[in-house]
């Protein structure tokens, strides 16, 4: 998961909430992390001027054989949806979340090669009510 503060820390409460367990979140700043371990996510701060693809070598190598199955970008730049479809395995899954720009560039080459499907996620489409249960559940457990 590409970390944007609070959308982050949010989409790592829905995660944990529907049965992920294998997390990771990533920010460039050490932090914003120390929450996120405190919930239990595996955490990599990385440069603001580290490459998409240094950055996705680094976490395909933390989350081996191939990366993660499913990448979330809750930042929302191009850099970020870089790096999320970069680092996704093959066959895998990229959710777009956050909305740092208006447009956002894609490499589409990485995306049709390894057959990625790339999903759009906005907070009030047929999600907040249990997005608003489960932080609250959440809140009072790593509060």
């Amino acid at each position: 998961m590409l970390h944007h503060f609070c959308t982050g820390l949010l989409t790592l409460i829905a995660a944990k909430a529907f049965g992920a367990t294998r997390l990771m979140i990533t920010d460039i700043n050490p932090t914003n992390l120390a929450r996120a371990e405190k919930m239990g996510a595996k955490t990599y701060c990385h440069s603001s001027t580290a490459s998409p693809a240094d950055i996705a070598k680094e976490l395909k190598g933390m989350m081996a054989p191939n990366g993660p199955e499913v990448v979330i970008d809750c930042v929302g730049f191009d850099s970020t949806a870089e790096t999320a479809a970069l680092t996704c395995s093959p066959g895998g899954t990229v959710v777009l979340v956050g909305l740092g720009h208006d447009q956002v560039k894609l490499p589409l080459n990485s995306i049709v090669v390894h057959e990625l499907d790339v999903k759009g996620s906005f907070a009030y489409v047929n999600t907040v009510s249990t997005t608003i249960g489960t932080t609250v559940m959440f809140t009072v457990m790593y509060a």
